[in-house]
């Protein structure tokens, strides 16, 4: 936490993390094909998945939002001795659209949870029970790339179905270590060329903000705990060990699924959904074909 307790604790992990920086991520990973590629198209975009977000009450919030504290968190600098402010959370969300419906988004993010690491995972639906979905997993940070885990037949005359692999690091290489400007660095350039499609507008602000406070204060007005978990180990979902972590877990196992998958690994914020069979594109910086 360093000299951040005194802001930290007045905003905690959904605030500091969700409402911003992985509702962006969210919205760009579920949105439909802008109308045009511009700004205002992508905004436009993005706003519509944040529109269609279910909204949560007093019978769904359990099965909705699970906060906790790391120990000894109170005892950081600037920190209220007595705090209840989240450390970590964990949210299953769904969008009420054509596309979307019926389908679980997972958010997860943390402090203390021994690795900072922020991915988005796409679940492939089972065709069948036996088999295991095919999992596409976006890397933000610190590794920038895309891992694709996918079924193929075995090959010969067997007519087993097994796991391919393929893996891209895009920072692994030195030539891309060189060229790729940090985030700031871009931020900066938008900035100065008048990109605005870096940048998230006041109504998709202001309609993040008004959702996770809602969500805040259900969990508060039902008394649902903050629990506890241990520093640096394998990540908090899987080390509280608690009914609540379970309540959103077991709702679809999509999470389950990547957790097995990738036992030794813990997220600093991750977007997991178990997505329909069905094609997608992701919004590049080039014009929609």
């Amino acid at each position: 936490m360093e000299s951040r307790g005194g802001y930290y604790d007045a905003s905690g992990a959904l605030k500091d993390m969700v409402q911003n920086h992985l509702f962006q991520i969210l919205s760009i990973m579920a949105m439909e094909q802008p109308e045009e590629f511009s700004p205002k198209g992508l905004h436009d975009a993005q706003l519509d998945v944040f529109r269609c977000l279910q909204p949560a009450d007093e019978s769904s919030i359990e099965s909705t939002l699970v906060l906790g504290q790391y120990e000894g968190y109170r005892g950081e600098p600037l920190v209220k001795p007595d705090s209840q402010t989240e450390t970590y959370g964990a949210l299953r969300l769904f969008i009420d659209n054509q596309r979307w419906k019926g389908t679980p988004f997972y958010i997860r993010t943390g402090k203390k949870t021994g690795k900072r690491e922020i991915e988005l995972a796409v679940i492939f639906r089972r065709p069948y029970q036996e088999v295991e979905p095919n999992i596409l997993i976006i890397k933000i940070q610190p590794t920038e790339g895309v891992y694709l885990q996918f079924n193929i037949k075995r090959p010969g005359d067997s007519e087993d179905i097994i796991p391919a692999k393929m893996d891209f690091c895009q920072n692994c290489s030195l030539i891309h270590q060189l060229n790729t400007p940090e985030a700031y660095e871009r931020l900066i350039t938008a900035c100065m060329a008048g990109e605005r499609s870096w940048f998230s507008q006041w109504d998709q602000i202001e309609f993040s903000w008004n959702y996770i406070s809602h969500l805040k204060e259900l969990h508060a007005a039902k008394r649902l705990p903050v629990y506890p978990y241990r520093l640096k180990r394998t990540g908090c979902w899987n080390n509280m060990g608690i009914a609540g972590c379970r309540c959103l877990q077991t709702a679809a196992g999509a999470s389950g699924v990547l957790d097995s998958f990738k036992r030794q690994q813990t997220t600093g914020g991750t977007i997991c959904t178990v997505k329909k069979n069905r094609k997608k594109r992701l919004p590049g910086r080039r014009p929609w074909r």
